[in-house]
């Protein structure tokens, strides 16, 4: 007997829903089976195992089609409903579904019926997960048949336009539906197609800072992700920005319940039509000692010659190769005509591997040739050891390199395999303006060095310095600002005070010349969730960079601490200090507050209580490990940190084991720009933990699916983001602190 679509709604298993729809299968025999009432039938939720999304975006009209594969692990047949809620914001202009290659009749509901069905599954299952959806729109669909022990193909597609508001568009693929899944997603590719009448500026996937990002000219670009596996828990989110202008700059903004908003600055060098490439001078440092031998060497020959026939014909070049001692291709700089590339070319392939690594030798010998001040001028150096010979104190490396630096030239350092100073390495870089990147002993290291010179061949924006004349503006990251490369944009983010207009002034050399560029830009107040931790982690991979490489302060560590605490952001110098801390607890009988950081996400993870299981011993061993090689300074533990530290600079995920963390049971949620931690029974929002716990205001209780509790979500439609979070919660809302009690 085929069940109605409605009374499958009234009995949806909270375990049921799946994929970025729901598919969600009756917890009930058929009523016509038994003459009495339905009894609970045992069933499995299904394993999504492929899923494709497919997009084609042109202007300000998107093409989404998706395609996955549902494995139902049952031995019985099941029969389903599909319901796919509407992306934020989205006008539908079609919609269709097919399941086994046959069209399925589906129905689109607008936002007041959506919310309706919503709160109705809402109140049978008593799972208020849905509740994030109420304020959107839904798709619906019978899926039938679903095979035992077999799986079902469904594909879905549909069209929609995106609003454009100051030349700053946003698509947003809703990913997030997966947090409800069973297990994790298998086999996902998101293939984005971005196509624009007017120049495609900046492009930023703020969702997956993995996703790649990938331009042909000025009006089209691909954005791409691929995982094998996928804890779907947010939706993947692509923003843009069409202008004409010469640097085209955008501003995102988040108000939320902190005093100080958030906001996300962005900017995309164009370069004129005309433009004449700035010449620039570059000396190339090549490590040639004994450890080179074989395989790295030939790599490193053979990208050193690419990138000598990719210097402009106004650009200089030197090479230097150091072992024991420095030697130079050229005394000075030489002219990058074809004569001096062809001697260059001879010059590297006579390269032989021997003696030691005298670091100070070849840098400064580097330094010594880039003496023009009319000119932009690198060091591109590449080693995989450790000063061996001559000076190898690092504070004396880093004295004379300073001496010899007046201009602060940049360093781009390479390091190759795992026995290299990499604290020496990163300061380098660091005092110089420069970057570091660390190629592990297995990987290719022709393909990222010549990679890095294409991006450098073109300097377009250099020596950048940003300012609001009128304030009202702090903690701006990245610091100092990086030097911008055709095809590169400039990502900024910090804190702002007060709403409205703000000038901006941004000061450079634009293609060669010194410019200065003033905008009158609009801070909104916006919401754009994603913000507040994006900030966070910038400023927390500064600072952990500042401790590891210049030495702790009390300051700096209550920093670290207050923003890992406030945005759930688990790192190995903060767990570390919960360790310990929690131990010390522990020994002196007290209880574990919530003002130890992350306790709610690692406390059973060190011991807090009872036995440990055997991903709670795993998350404790790789604290521990963590915390040891943060102060590493060589070999494999240093480059492991440096890298990490990189990550969280550039906004990426936290440490290695925060997923482990969460592994035997979820302890850490983030929802709209808010941080959740699991007390006991009861998520808590960040900000109202320790000592400001209910931030000097009486909370408001409200009993779990009272009259009451569904009357706040119909005033406040944008609550049942927080509602979701779980059954018991306690958060701000504006300036409230409401407590869910169940």
């Amino acid at each position: 007997m085929k069940l109605l679509a409605t009374a499958l709604v009234a009995l949806l298993p909270a375990g049921a829903v799946l994929a970025d729809g729901f598919i969600y299968i009756p917890n009930v025999q058929p009523l016509t089976v038994l003459p009495r009432p339905p009894v609970p039938r045992p069933h499995f939720p299904m394993q999504v195992t492929r899923h494709r999304v497919t997009v084609e975006i042109d202007d300000t009209v998107a093409r989404t089609r998706i395609e996955e594969t549902f494995f139902n692990r049952n031995r019985v047949q099941l029969e389903g409903v599909y319901i796919f809620p509407l992306p934020p914001g989205a006008v539908i202009s079609s919609f269709s579904m097919k399941m086994g290659g046959k069209e399925v009749s589906g129905e689109i509901l607008e936002k007041g019926k959506a919310r309706a069905l919503y709160e109705q599954i809402v109140r049978r299952v008593e799972d208020p997960g849905l509740l994030e959806y109420v304020d959107r729109g839904l798709f619906r669909a019978s899926v039938f048949p679903i095979p035992a022990n077999g799986a079902v193909d469904v594909s879905l597609e549909y069209s929609e336009t995106l609003p454009r508001e100051r030349g700053t568009a946003t698509y947003r693929y809703p990913l997030d539906t997966g947090k409800y899944s069973a297990g994790n997603y298998g086999d996902v590719v998101v293939d984005i197609r971005l196509r624009s009448s007017a120049p495609l500026r900046t492009i930023h996937c703020p969702s997956h800072e993995s996703a790649a990002i990938s331009r042909k000219g000025e009006s089209e670009a691909r954005i791409s992700f691929e995982a094998k596996e996928l804890r779907a828990d947010k939706d993947f989110v692509v923003t843009w920005h069409v202008s004409e202008d010469a640097l085209a700059p955008v501003i995102l903004t988040h108000r939320g319940s902190e005093a100080d908003g958030f906001f996300f600055f962005s900017i995309t060098p164009r370069p004129t039509r005309s433009a004449v490439v700035p010449p620039k001078d570059v000396v190339f440092v090549i490590d040639t000692s004994g450890s080179m031998l074989g395989t790295k060497l030939k790599q490193v020959q053979k990208a050193l010659k690419y990138c000598l026939s990719g210097l402009n014909p106004a650009d200089r070049f030197n090479i230097i190769d150091f072992s024991t001692e420095a030697r130079r291709f050229q005394k000075s700089l030489a002219t990058a005509g074809e004569e001096n590339r062809r001697l260059a070319s001879s010059y590297v392939d006579a390269f032989k591997a021997r003696g030691g690594t005298n670091l100070e030798d070849g840098l400064t010998m580097a330094l010594s040739d880039l003496q023009s001040r009319d000119r932009l001028g690198l060091v591109v150096l590449l080693t995989d050891g450790e000063p061996t010979i001559g000076i190898t104190m690092s504070k004396d490396i880093l004295r004379r390199m300073k001496d010899k630096n007046a201009e602060r030239r940049r360093v781009f350092v390479f390091g190759v395999g795992e026995d290299l100073n990499a604290k020496l390495l990163d300061l380098v870089a660091r005092d110089t303006g420069g970057v570091t990147q660390y190629i592990r002993s297995e990987e290719n290291i022709e393909v990222p060095l010549s990679n890095f010179f294409d991006k450098i061949d073109s300097p377009v924006l250099t020596n950048l310095r940003l300012e609001f004349p009128a304030g009202g503006v702090s903690n701006m990251y990245p610091r100092p600002l990086p030097d911008l490369f055709r095809g590169e944009q400039l990502e900024v983010l910090g804190r702002y005070r007060t709403d409205g207009k703000k000038t901006l002034v941004l000061r450079g050399k634009f293609e060669g010349e010194e410019r200065v560029f003033e905008y009158s830009l609009s801070f909104p107040g916006g919401q754009n969730g994603f913000l507040p931790r994006l900030w966070a982690m910038r400023k927390i991979g500064y600072l952990l960079e500042q401790m590891r490489l210049s030495g702790e302060t009390p300051e700096v560590k209550e920093e670290v601490i207050r923003l890992s605490k406030l945005h759930g952001i688990i790192t190995p110098y903060t767990s570390y200090l919960i360790l310990e801390d929690a131990r010390v607890a522990r020994r002196a009988g007290r209880p574990q507050t919530p003002e130890l950081l992350f306790r709610l996400a690692a406390s059973d993870a060190i011991g807090g209580g009872g036995g440990i299981s055997a991903p709670r011993a795993e998350v404790a061993q790789k604290v521990r490990l963590a915390s040891k090689s943060f102060g590493a300074e060589t070999g494999a533990d240093s480059v492991d940190v440096s890298r990490e530290v990189g990550r969280l600079k550039r906004g990426a995920i936290d440490w290695g084991f925060s997923d482990v963390v969460n592994r035997d049971r979820v302890r850490v949620k983030q929802v709209e720009g808010k941080t959740f931690y699991l007390q006991s029974t009861r998520w808590v929002d960040s900000a109202l933990t320790g000592k400001d716990s209910v931030g000097g205001s009486t909370p408001r209780h409200v009993k779990y699916f009272s009259d009451e509790y569904f009357a706040l979500l119909a005033d406040e439609p944008g609550i049942g983001k927080l509602l979701s979070v779980g059954k018991q919660v306690t958060f701000r809302w504006g300036g409230d602190v409401i407590a869910i009690d169940a």
